[in-house]
């Protein structure tokens, strides 16, 4: 265990007292740091911070030490989280057994979700906190950006950042579960974006934000662009619940270390999925109607001229009575 030494150390995170044997959820926090904060980290800011760390060569107030406490967070309560349900049973040769006597009884099973939906929303939040640290004081940390599969900022998105996913739908600004939505997003630039843009466009557009250089035409079209894509990608999500609904919000489901059927209230049901699935489709099918007109309308052999040369643009249709008054260069007759 790299980053959590004694009790105290946990104390400062969460409300245990001090009987409390760290040997008994030692393994939950060697789990919650092997694959959930080694892979936030990086392997060389994990290796590196970590060495520091043991070897008690963290300077004090230092950014290190500050990045160091949030880590402490998010790992004491998604092991504590994890540990929560096996606290209450006692493991023998003779079976799994219930911990109660005349002096203790075992809380009833909704505490005990109760208990873990806290824990877990909790790390949930302090995992948010560390990415926007790091990303905040990236120069600090460079092994990170070039390292981590974490690093938000993601340019090769047309929404490439948790920020710009936040203007269009509200995931908490949370940093978890912008990543989570990556490979949707993906799927969602390739399934209905690039066939309703032109190709030509899609990578004009792409190729602009990668650079961070992107004019004033391609601004002209990004807020509905990004709009659909969000509610697109959401809608999706809902549907092969790689994003769970709850009541504080969504989150990332594959974060979660157990998604067991006791936990009904934090879940939406059927209906709410349903709902939002179908709000979502109905913004996301709008933003690109919207924009097609706008295309249609404005591109030109100088305007958007990839789309205007590809088989998707549509010349806007003349209104008849406008057509009829419409002053001829040969009509004796001016119309004003």
């Amino acid at each position: 265990m790299a980053f959590i030494k004694d009790i105290d150390e946990i104390k400062k995170y969460a409300g245990i007292t001090d009987s409390t044997n760290i040997a008994s959820f030692l393994p939950d926090l060697n789990d919650v740091e092997e694959n959930k904060i080694t892979s936030i980290l990086g392997n060389a800011l994990y290796v590196s911070l970590s060495a520091e760390y043991l070897a008690g060569t963290i300077v004090a107030n230092s950014v290190k030490e500050k990045l160091l406490f949030k880590i402490q967070k998010a790992l004491v309560n998604l092991a504590l989280e994890q540990y929560s349900s096996l606290a209450q049973l006692s493991f023998s040769d003779s079976g799994i057994r219930q911990m109660e006597d005349a002096n203790f009884k075992s809380p009833k099973q909704w505490q005990i979700d109760d208990l873990r939906d806290y824990f877990f929303m909790k790390g949930y939040r302090a995992i948010d906190e560390l990415l926007s640290f790091l990303e905040t004081n990236k120069a600090s940390f460079p092994t990170w950006v070039s390292d981590s599969s974490a690093y938000t900022i993601n340019k090769k998105f047309i929404v490439s950042d948790t920020r710009s996913f936040q203007n269009y739908y509200d995931i908490k600004e949370s940093r978890l579960t912008f990543i989570a939505l990556q490979p949707t997003m993906r799927i969602i630039e390739m399934m209905h974006i690039m066939p309703n843009i032109s190709i030509g466009l899609f990578n004009r557009i792409k190729t602009q934000i990668e650079a961070n250089n992107i004019t004033a035409d391609i601004k002209n079209i990004l807020d509905l662009l990004q709009l659909a894509i969000t509610q697109f990608t959401i809608s999706r999500a809902i549907d092969t619940k790689i994003i769970e609904l709850s009541n504080e919000g969504i989150y990332s489901r594959g974060f979660r270390s157990t998604m067991d059927n006791a936990r009904e209230k934090i879940k939406s049901n059927s209906a709410d999925r349903q709902n939002a699935q179908d709000s979502c489709i109905k913004i996301a099918e709008s933003a690109m109607e919207n924009l097609r007109i706008f295309l249609n309308e404005n591109a030109s052999a100088i305007l958007y001229p990839e789309y205007f040369t590809s088989p998707l643009y549509v010349a806007p249709v003349e209104n008849e009575i406008d057509a009829h008054y419409k002053n001829q260069t040969n009509d004796k007759v001016y119309y004003s």
